[in-house]
């Protein structure tokens, strides 16, 4: 592996050296590591595509800085809550922009941050004039998106469709989407969505599609902020009680630490779980706005016999799937009722939020009999409270939510945003949930995936010595009272990390960060009476550059070492090139990756985002020895239709079969194709 390391670094030193030649991205750098991230900590990649939905928006739709408010600027998804303030307060003191680059002279806003926003934002004059319903509803934009995938090889659930215990579908994932927009103030649509495994037209699913999703979406009618009918996301404070949107945690955005989203946000996403389905409806009158919501839905959950002898849902089924007899004896077997309320007084810096979610099963809730669900939620039904809060004041800025669940257990969350300079920046973040505290549907920047057992405390820093350099690092040390799944004893944790980036110019972007974590874990092959808990060490480092080259293409790369220190050590590597091709007034695009990759095993599996048709984007687990290519083809034959062709292939070089159960394919490669039609009219 060493020699391989070797080559590996002179590659890249020499492409650095010798391409030295603006810095593009199809979404930034920054979302890619928190992707990266989201996809470790879950095991699993999103199927919520709602940011590059809102990407795409402002880039057809810029976002006008002239008279944008607090709310459509935190929908923008890249700056912080001082970033945010410091434009309104700017705006107020010195009035409208005249000039992009007046954007410099905004406390806490940066040439990089700028360029990172200049595809999604303007300063243009608008005209405004009333929007009417009826306008509204006459002058938006159609869009129907038809996208089918496959993995060309045959695993075993297809090998024999006839048998009880395979697959009952083809090999097809399908996805379908129409949708209307008029700007950002009218959206409706539907979306159907197929497994791969899962029937179409037939069995299960008689009807077509798995899974259906509508919505109909209104904003700013009079005094009704938003409307929200059939499918939408519901989002509070700092996700103690409730948040469905897409979370991130801990990432090279240090000051990315306080949640930032709308109660109310459309679902039109292909996720079949963390959504709600009814009616949602927010009110403004001068400071105060109020938020009421109600849902009722299907779940999939699997049920077991309960300590009584009656049926109890022992888990809930996120991930979607119905393709085998017992997965599809789990669709919709319970049904869930929501409710909830949302109140807001919004002051001169200030605002404060009183909140309560309430649910209602059909079958009562009731986990496995282990250890570490001592404390999990159990009965037929469910609630939780809390306090928001957010304080400006000059270059400080201060947020937390307080909570608390049915049985009185608490949970406290507290942050704060400094800007101790115009080149420095730095962020607290306190947490204390008991380890009673339990929530239904709820993200907090916790290390938990889920807020509840946890005592910690993290530190950002974010410095700017010179234009073109832009450090970031922080520190989180964490504590968790009660036991956890695989871990049983109470145990801590701490986690540190250094970023640098350097972009000299416009055209260049090199970065290389490290991070290194502890935590304790149980012993594994424990032969002893009594299980003890062991230290995981695990530190990743990494190198990575993005530049244009010439006014058509875009080169990248990537160099990435873990080591996994604990009672079995691994290591893992992967090194990465990539070519954009993207020439100007010409209807087509390629985008080309070539990876290799080592690991010794599962624990050491490396993570890379890898571009994808429009909409869609790809963060696969990549352990073992192998390579990883794709390539993707992209053409506007006319003016209102988009064509996408993607070809991915994973070889091995160290096995003979990939997989695992139903979805193990026998030999050492696996090929996928997408394709993807998208016509707008």
């Amino acid at each position: 592996m060493k020699w391989k390391l070797t080559i590996s670094m002179i590659i890249l030193a020499a492409l650095q050296f010798f391409s030295r030649p603006a810095f593009s991205q199809d979404i930034p750098v920054q979302l890619q590591q928190q992707l990266e991230n989201f996809a470790h900590a879950n095991e699993e990649e999103t199927e919520d595509d709602a940011y590059w939905q809102q990407l795409e928006k402002f880039s057809r739709h810029p976002l006008n800085l002239n008279l944008a408010d607090a709310e459509e600027l935190k929908e923008l998804g890249i700056l912080n809550e001082l970033q945010i303030e410091s434009l309104l307060r700017y705006r107020n003191l010195f009035g409208k922009l005249v000039d992009v680059h007046e954007l410099q002279a905004v406390p806490s806003w940066y040439p990089a941050l700028i360029r990172r926003l200049m595809p999604f934002i303007t300063i243009a004059t608008a005209f405004t004039a009333k929007e009417g319903l009826a306008k509204r509803f006459r002058q938006g934009s159609h869009s129907f998106l038809l996208r089918v995938a496959q993995v060309l090889e045959k695993s075993k659930g297809f090998e024999n469709p006839g048998a009880g215990t395979g697959y009952k579908g083809s090999p097809q994932k399908i996805v379908a989407r129409y949708r209307y927009t008029y700007k950002n103030l009218l959206q409706f649509g539907w979306l159907g969505d197929k497994d791969a495994g899962e029937s179409f037209f037939r069995g299960a699913q008689r009807y077509g599609f798995d899974f259906n999703s509508f919505h109909l979406f209104a904003r700013k009618t009079g005094f009704v902020e938003a409307l929200a009918i059939g499918d939408f996301t519901v989002n509070i404070g700092q996700g103690l009680i409730h948040w469905q949107s897409l979370s991130f945690k801990k990432s090279g955005e240090t000051m990315a630490v306080k949640k930032q989203s709308p109660v109310l946000r459309p679902y039109n996403s292909a996720g079949e779980f963390n959504f709600h389905r009814g009616l949602g409806v927010t009110v403004r009158k001068k400071k105060i706005e109020v938020t009421g919501f109600i849902s009722f839905r299907k779940l999939s959950a699997n049920l077991e016999k309960g300590a009584a002898q009656h049926a109890v849902v022992s888990s809930f089924q996120t991930s979607g799937y119905h393709r085998t007899t017992a997965e599809i004896a789990r669709k919709n077997v319970l049904a869930q009722f929501a409710a909830g309320a949302i109140a807001r007084y919004e002051a001169a810096g200030w605002q404060l939020g009183i909140n309560t979610v309430q649910y209602k099963f059909s079958i009562p809730v009731e986990k496995r009999d282990e250890p570490y669900n001592l404390h999990a939620i159990k009965g037929d039904d469910w609630s939780n409270y809390s306090f928001d809060y957010n304080y400006t004041h000059r270059n400080i800025h201060l947020f937390g939510e307080a909570a608390m669940d049915k049985n009185l257990h608490t949970a406290f969350i507290n942050g704060c945003l400094i800007s101790l300079d115009s080149r420095v920046d730095i962020s607290f973040v306190h947490r204390r949930l008991a380890k009673e505290y339990q929530a239904m549907t709820a993200s907090a920047f916790t290390e938990n995936a889920s807020p509840s057992n946890e005592n910690g405390l993290y530190t950002g820093l974010s410095i700017r010595p010179a234009p073109c350099w832009k450090l970031d690092a922080f520190a989180d040390i964490y504590q968790f009272p009660w036991l956890k799944y695989l871990v049983g004893a109470p145990s801590y944790g701490k986690e540190f990390f250094l970023q640098l980036t350097c972009t000299p110019d416009k055209k260049l972007e090199i970065q290389t960060r490290l991070t290194r974590s502890c935590r304790l874990a149980d012993t594994p092959a424990n032969t002893t009476v009594m299980n003890y808990l062991s230290a995981v060490q695990r530190s990743v480092w990494l190198i990575q550059t993005n530049y244009i080259m010439s006014t058509a293409f875009t080169f990248r790369s990537r160099l990435q070492l873990l080591w996994l220190n604990g009672n079995d050590k691994e290591n893992g590597f992967s090194f990465y090139i990539d070519g954009i091709y993207k020439p100007s007034l010409k209807p087509f695009s390629f985008s080309v990756r070539l990876q290799y990759f080592e690991t010794s095993g599962y624990n050491s599996r490396l993570y890379a985002y890898e571009n994808d048709v429009l909409y869609s984007g790809g963060i696969p687990a990549l352990f073992g020895t192998g390579y990883r290519y794709y390539l993707i083809i992209q053409t506007k034959p006319i003016k209102q239709l988009s064509l996408g062709l993607r070809y991915a292939a994973t070889i091995y070089t160290s096995q003979s079969a990939i997989g695992t159960g139903l979805d193990q394919i026998t030999g050492a490669s696996k090929r996928e194709i997408k394709v993807q039609l998208l016509y707008t009219f």
